[in-house]
């Protein structure tokens, strides 16, 4: 039903379906701190935001170095972390090393078909992606979380390389959301930033985070009073004016 409810549009979901989706996350020990002790009402927009996102076995969800702005909680599934030792420059396999990858550990799977279930995750999986991601450090199954770090902070990067193991799904949050959110559990204001103003314009969609990020930092707010003219006809302009 949550994963029924997850592939609506946002502006889809009914009230109810908001109360689920609001009621599983605070029964979630990954995510109930983060909403507890907060107004039910922002708990429940955040809810709202949320998507669904499902990966085949042996697909990458971000890359170690990578610049990213999706906060993940596993609903289904299970995910493999993979660290890259010593500060080497991680490369990415292009897709189709990617498809060989997978049908590697297809074939080896049929064949160990006489292994038990446990021993065919191994075959199929470890002995060809620590080779590619660097060295593995843990699973995170049904209701664990990653990505905090990412949406957080936006010059921050992914500390680890994530692939899952099986089919997975996960709920989605993106940072705008997530900060919220937490800004919220501190008793913070809630509001955008100047960053996640930017970011979530369309004119912007092409910049990299640094480019916005720094962008951001170059605006100035300022408040005009009624019926005050920003510039004549025909002047050169100054300045750029953005209106949240």
């Amino acid at each position: 039903m949550l994963m029924k409810v997850l592939g609506k549009r946002p502006d889809m979901r009914t009230v109810e379906e908001i109360d689920m989706m609001f009621e599983w996350v605070l029964k979630n020990g990954s995510t109930n701190k983060l909403f507890s002790g907060i107004q039910d009402v922002i708990c429940k927009t955040i809810c709202r935001e949320m998507t669904l996102y499902t990966a085949p076995p042996n697909s990458v969800i971000c890359y170690q170095g990578d610049f990213g702005d999706v906060f993940y909680i596993i609903i289904s599934g299970q995910v493999g972390l993979y660290v890259e030792e010593h500060d080497k420059k991680q490369s990415k396999p292009f897709e189709d090393d990617l498809k060989q990858l997978m049908q590697s550990a297809l074939l080896e799977d049929m064949s160990s078909s006489h292994a038990t279930t446990s021993d065919r995750h191994f075959v199929g999986h470890n002995p060809h992606l620590p080779k590619q991601f660097g060295k593995f450090i843990r699973f995170i199954g049904s209701g664990g979380t990653f990505g905090e770090l990412a949406v957080m902070e936006p010059t921050a990067q992914r500390t680890c390389t994530v692939v899952s193991t099986t089919l997975t799904s996960f709920i989605c949050l993106k940072r705008a959301a997530y900060q919220r959110l937490v800004r919220a559990s501190n008793g913070d204001t809630v509001g955008f930033t100047q960053y996640e103003f930017l970011e979530d314009l369309f004119y912007f969609d092409s910049w990299s985070h640094g480019d916005v990020q720094r962008f951001s930092n170059k605006l100035r707010q300022v408040t005009v009073a009624a019926d005050v003219r920003h510039r004549r006809s025909f002047s050169t302009p100054e300045y750029m004016f953005l209106e949240p």
